[in-house]
């Protein structure tokens, strides 16, 4: 008895999921609103002006400092940002200072490490530029974040905030050079490999590549490929629907 093989390949090529990742620029827009969503007494940008912006907007946000996430998946756990020093910030030398700014870490996922870990990536793609001096501002009644960056032995600096004045503490981390210690590096990059081992979490920075969009196989793959890769995908799709007629 034969089956209706055109129909059953049709239900396969359906059955292929059609995923259209994000761009980055996107992703640095709904982590920021999860981030003030979760955390709002830690940031001071208003979720309803940010849900405003255009995409040109988080494109600037994306270009003008250095994005890196904790992801999951599709899921990012965790965000921060290196910035370059602004004109008023003239005690910062510009070539060899950033400042690190709106850290945040999934509330599910804290007090594991996870923060420590992603500014050490942070740190480490800023240092291979050349970047020694690292700056950050912390609200005085945000304590986990205090904590977190005087482990991280995070010192403060006495510098006034102009525009929070008391409410805000900065901290300097300073390095001698910009070479990174091997050591260091190997510890860090051991640490990211049990996350991702034990959690399924993996570090990496935004850019401001345009994801690729998803394309069906047969567009994607041209020629032989294309039927290679088909063939592979009929096997597995047998496999794993069983269809009790095929044809004979």
């Amino acid at each position: 008895m034969k089956a209706d093989y055109a129909t059953w390949v049709r239900g396969i090529h359906d059955a292929v999921p059609r995923i259209v990742p994000r761009p980055d620029w996107r992703i640095l827009r709904d982590t920021i609103l999860e981030s003030i969503a979760t955390s709002p007494d830690s940031f001071l940008a208003s979720a309803d002006r940010l849900k405003a912006e255009l995409p040109e907007y988080w494109k600037g946000r994306l270009g003008s400092s250095t994005w890196v996430v904790a992801e999951q998946g599709n899921k990012v756990l965790g965000i921060a940002a290196a910035k370059p020093p602004s004109d008023v910030d003239d005690y910062a030398p510009r070539e060899k200072a950033c400042f690190i700014e709106s850290v945040w870490i999934d509330p599910v996922m804290r007090r594991n490490g996870f923060g420590e870990r992603l500014v050490a990536y942070l740190m480490e793609q800023q240092r291979a530029t050349g970047i020694q001096y690292f700056y950050l501002w912390v609200f005085d009644h945000n304590t986990p974040a205090i904590h977190l960056y005087e482990h991280m032995a995070f010192k403060p600096t006495g510098q006034p905030s102009e525009l929070l004045g008391p409410l805000e503490i900065q901290y300097l981390l300073k390095f001698d050079s910009d070479v990174l210690d091997d050591d260091e590096l190997k510890r860090n990059e051991a640490a990211r490999l049990w996350d991702q081992a034990d959690y399924g979490i993996t570090y990496r920075r935004l850019t401001a590549n345009a994801a690729r969009p998803y394309l069906p196989l047969p567009d994607r793959l041209p020629g032989r490929q294309a039927a290679e890769s088909m063939s592979r995908h009929l096997k597995a799709a047998i496999w794993d629907r069983k269809p009790s007629r095929l044809v004979k």
